[in-house]
C-alpha cells in the first residue's frame, strides 16, 4: 500500500496515548490494520470506496466487538487520529 493514497484512522479506546487501532484504507478500498504495532490483527471490517484519478471517498465501518469488549456507554471519550499519506505530497 506504500505506493498508494491512503487514510490511517488511529483509534486509542483507553486514551493511554500509546497503544492504539490502526486501520488503513486505500483509493483502491485495500486495507491493512494492525493493533499496537501487530499486524496479525486481523478483525473483520467493511469497506467501500469508489472515485477516479483526481477524487476517491471511502466508507468504512467496524463492529464494536473488534475494538472492545462491550460497546461505549454514553459519555466515553476515546482518542482517535486520522491521517491522509499521499505518496507525492508525504502526510
Amino acid at each position: 500500500m506504500s505506493s498508494q493514497d491512503r487514510v490511517d484512522f488511529c483509534f486509542d479506546v483507553d486514551r493511554d496515548l500509546s497503544t492504539y487501532y490502526r486501520l488503513t484504507v486505500d483509493r483502491r478500498g485495500w486495507t491493512a490494520e494492525s493493533c499496537w504495532g501487530d499486524a496479525t490483527w486481523n478483525p473483520q471490517w467493511f469497506v467501500a470506496a469508489g472515485g477516479d484519478d483526481s477524487t476517491w471517498i471511502v466508507e468504512a465501518a467496524i463492529p464494536w466487538n473488534e475494538l472492545v469488549v462491550t460497546a461505549p456507554d454514553p459519555g466515553t471519550t476515546w482518542a482517535c487520529g486520522i491521517q491522509r499519506l499521499a505518496p507525492t505530497a508525504g502526510l
